[in-house]
This record gives C-alpha cells, sequence and structure tokens, in this order.
C-alpha cells in the first residue's frame, strides 16, 4: 500500500531571510570554532583564508570571493548588527517582493558592493569581510517600496520615516569615506544601498515608479520635468510652460482656427464654441 502527502499542508517553505541569518550564524560559530573571535588583529584563521575577499585573490581568479565575503564577520559587534538589519528589513522587503527575487537582490547587493570597495583597494593589502553591503542593499530597497514606514532608532531612540533613515545613512557613508580613516568599508556599503535602490526601481510598478523619480527631480535639481505640469495642445500635442494644467484650451497657433471645447472649463455641460473670426 503507498501513501502521498499533501504538500498544501505541510510546513511552510523556510524564509530566505532566516535562511541567511542562519548562514551567517553558522559561518561565524566555524571562524570562533576553528580559532580566535573572528577578530582580523588576531592571527589568520582558515575560514578567512578561504572566503575572505582580496585583491590577491581576485588577480588569482578567484571570484567566488566576491561573494563568499559576505558570510566573513569580523567580531560579535560586527555580525551581531548585520544580522539585526537582516531580520528588521529583511522579513518586510521579502514579503513584498518574495523569496527569490529577495534573495537575487541580497546577493547582488554584496558582490557588487564587495566589486566596488575592490576597485578602490586594488593596490591596499587590505581584506573584505561582512554582509554590510547585502544589508545596505536591502535597507535601501525596503526604503523604495515603504519610504513613509516609521522605525525607532536604537542609538539615539528617535523615530524617523524609513525613506530619512535611508538618506541620513548615505550621507553618514560618503563623509565617513571621505573624512574618516578606519577600518570600515564604506564603499561596500554604498555599493550595496546603490544596487538595492536600482533594483527595487526595476520592480515598482510602472507608475509607482514614475512619480517616485518625479519626486526625486526637484532633489536633483529639476533635470526630471513630468510632461503633466505642463499645458498640451488638443490638436497639436505642443506644450506651452506658460499656461496651468487646469486650464484647457488650444495653443497660440491652433486656437484662431480651432472649435474651441469649454467642456473642461464649465463643468459637464458639453459646449461647442464658435471658432473666433
Amino acid at each position: 500500500m503507498s501513501f502521498t502527502r499533501d504538500s498544501s499542508h505541510g510546513r511552510p517553505p523556510v524564509s530566505v531571510t532566516t535562511a541567511l541569518l542562519a548562514l551567517n550564524a553558522v559561518v561565524f560559530l566555524m571562524q570562533l570554532w576553528l580559532g580566535g573571535d573572528g577578530d582580523p588583529q588576531q592571527a589568520r584563521q582558515p575560514v578567512e583564508d578561504a572566503l575572505a575577499l582580496t585583491a590577491g585573490s581576485i588577480r588569482h581568479w578567484e571570484l567566488w570571493r566576491l561573494l563568499t565575503c559576505t558570510f566573513v564577520h569580523y567580531g560579535w559587534k560586527h555580525i551581531i548588527l548585520n544580522m539585526w538589519g537582516l531580520f528588521f528589513f529583511g522579513q518586510m522587503l521579502e514579503a513584498q517582493i518574495g523569496r527569490g527575487r529577495f534573495l537575487a537582490l541580497y546577493l547582488l547587493s554584496g558582490m557588487l558592493g564587495s566589486g566596488l570597495w575592490l576597485a578602490f583597494n586594488w593596490q591596499v593589502p587590505a581584506e573584505l569581510g561582512g554582509a554590510s553591503g547585502c544589508v545596505f542593499g536591502v535597507v535601501a530597497a525596503a526604503a523604495v517600496f515603504f519610504p513613509d514606514n516609521r522605525i525607532m532608532l536604537m542609538f539615539p531612540p528617535v523615530p524617523m520615516k524609513l525613506k530619512t533613515f535611508a538618506v541620513l545613512f548615505v550621507v553618514i557613508e560618503i563623509i565617513s569615506e571621505l573624512a574618516v580613516h578606519d577600518r570600515v568599508a564604506h564603499l561596500a556599503h554604498l555599493g550595496g544601498m546603490l544596487v538595492g535602490f536600482v533594483f527595487a526601481l526595476w520592480l515598482l510598478p510602472r507608475n509607482r515608479r514614475r512619480n517616485l523619480l518625479r519626486k526625486l527631480a526637484p532633489e536633483a535639481g529639476g533635470a526630471l520635468k513630468p510632461d503633466a505640469s505642463l499645458h498640451r495642445c488638443a490638436l497639436c500635442g505642443a506644450t506651452e510652460k506658460s499656461h496651468p494644467q487646469a486650464e484647457f484650451r488650444y495653443c497660440t497657433k491652433c486656437e484662431p482656427a480651432a472649435c474651441f471645447c469649454t467642456e473642461h472649463l464649465h463643468g459637464h455641460a458639453h459646449i461647442q464654441a464658435e471658432p473666433k473670426g
């Protein structure tokens, strides 16, 4: 006698966020088990030797390190902050865009963020590790999908909108990269955020993407001007900046010989006005 199991009544699939949290934790425990506490100032560890990113490793075509370095962490503070960000923002974003797209965004943010860091540190004897680029990509994407969601900062405990939080981090990372000389890979963070923002923008419905770009345009110096802000002639399609959107009229060239429709000026009564002259 054979039995079949109805998969629809089984356990729900494990979320990608949970799987990534577990994988990062396993790698960090391996670092602790094989030596040290993940501090790069201490003796070298087998896990770091195998997974961390250096310019020398890429010269030897070990391209997988662009991805594997995102699972290496240097100390408890490093992994706790990254995993907190992944847990907090990853769940909401994964529920919004789906498991497959979320995984793609996470991995691409980490890989391309690592690549940006590497491009500016090609001659530097340093190594890169950490999921920060991935997490910053998740934060940027979450800010695109949930810009007005309010969050509470830990230090200091200040509430702010998610879009403000993302912009604040961009500013901090740029200033830190230019003015602060530390061992933090700020370029990897910025690269991850850029990938997350572009990826989320691509996933947005067309109308939301258009509206977002229009909101960003004034902040970028007015480079993007929506057509809706201009009056468009009903005959030739030309626009006139001098007339507000509320006016329904023909352009100066078409108006003298046109039959002027006053429907939009005088309610729903469709009145055909006589042409001038």
